[in-house]
């Protein structure tokens, strides 16, 4: 039997806020993280430049859905292989 998602009383939207308020942490903390990154390492900026360039020539270029994931998922790839090489 499958249950249902019904907000009907403050303790169901107590749960929703606290799991969004946790949810925002999460995203904080992973963007202080970036910005860390994007500070300290001259090579990661670099990268981050270049990902917008590319952007910028697949806006210019009209690139496919298709051809759009793979830069997302390329530049990502960089950024997040930059993440792990300098963690102490």
């Amino acid at each position: 039997m499958k249950r249902k998602f019904v907000a009907t009383g403050s303790c169901d939207s107590t749960v929703m806020l606290n799991a969004l308020f946790q949810l925002g942490k999460s995203f904080g903390y992973a963007f202080e993280g970036l910005f860390y990154l994007l500070r300290s390492q001259r090579n990661a900026r670099i990268e981050v430049c270049l990902g917008f360039f590319a952007c910028a020539l697949g806006a210019w270029l009209h690139l496919s859905n298709v051809e759009w994931a793979i830069i997302v998922f390329t530049i990502a790839l960089v950024l997040d292989s930059r993440r792990f090489k300098y963690i102490d």
